[in-house]
């Protein structure tokens, strides 16, 4: 196939209250700078809050098409979420039956409920980090060149409509950091996981690794793979990615982890 005729992958981040459109839009910036091919990345703000302007983040109200061509939507929930995604865009959502993704970041007091968000399209994944730095995991294996990368069928798979999940990131140094970082990474996820109701037990997950660009091995690859095996369910979905970096130190690994259950 000629790479012009490639499908570009467009995905959709809706973020609410000033400082979370602000974390957002940094990252957003940083991402376009790369000049991505093959992935198209929109962020806007649910309710446009005093202090941000629109060259951070268009109004989402402002902008009734934004969703039709989205093949993925990711909703920040945090503390400042308010008022609901705008009547034209919820029925765009329901239309054109778009994965859509709950993002519940630190303490929030809200639910998708809360918001509108219909249940039966939806997926909800908890971080407890910034939105910005969680954003930044979820869609790091999407928007990075990377040595193996993601696309959006894999997402849809680990992370289907119904299912609830969490998201987390683990560093670690040393010979064995790779096989560590996983580790640390699957039983923080796992922890989490009883406060989640499970209906069938089948866990599905996603687990992005990146290494110094001068010292990442599939030997590396493999030991997080076989961490995961662990951890993986016999009928659940998996899938691995990853990228390497100049900047980390070169004995430093990093890990992040999806766990997200049906």
């Amino acid at each position: 196939m000629d790479v012009s005729d490639k499908k570009i992958t467009r995905i959709t981040v809706i973020s609410s209250g000033q400082e979370s459109t602000e974390s957002v839009g940094k990252w957003h910036r940083k991402i376009k700078q790369q000049a991505l091919k093959d992935v198209f990345v929109d962020h806007y703000c649910m309710n446009q809050p005093p202090g941000i302007r629109n060259i951070i983040a268009p109004s989402l109200p402002e902008q009734p098409l934004a969703l039709a061509k989205s093949d993925l939507v990711v909703v920040d929930i945090n503390a400042e979420t308010s008022g609901s995604l705008p009547s034209a865009q919820l029925l765009t959502v329901g239309e054109h039956q778009l994965p859509l993704v709950a993002l519940m970041t630190g303490d929030s007091r809200h639910t998708p409920s809360d918001i509108q968000l219909p249940a039966e399209l939806l997926s909800i994944i908890r971080a407890d980090m910034t939105i910005g730095d969680a954003v930044a995991a979820l869609l790091q294996p999407f928007v990075s060149p990377g040595i193996i990368g993601v696309d959006i069928n894999d997402f849809r798979m680990v992370a289907p409509k119904g299912s609830q999940g969490i998201l987390t990131t683990e560093v670690a140094k040393g010979e064995d950091a790779p096989s560590e970082a996983a580790r640390a990474a699957l039983i923080h996820c796992q922890g989490e996981l009883p406060d989640i109701t499970v209906t069938n037990g089948n866990i599905n997950l996603m687990v992005h690794m990146v290494g110094h660009i001068s010292t990442f091995t599939l030997g590396h690859f493999n030991q997080v793979g076989n961490v995961v095996g662990e951890f993986a369910s016999e009928d659940g979905t998996v899938i691995c990615s990853s990228d390497v970096s100049e900047t980390m130190a070169e004995d430093a690994f990093e890990v992040t982890a999806l766990m997200m259950v049906e």
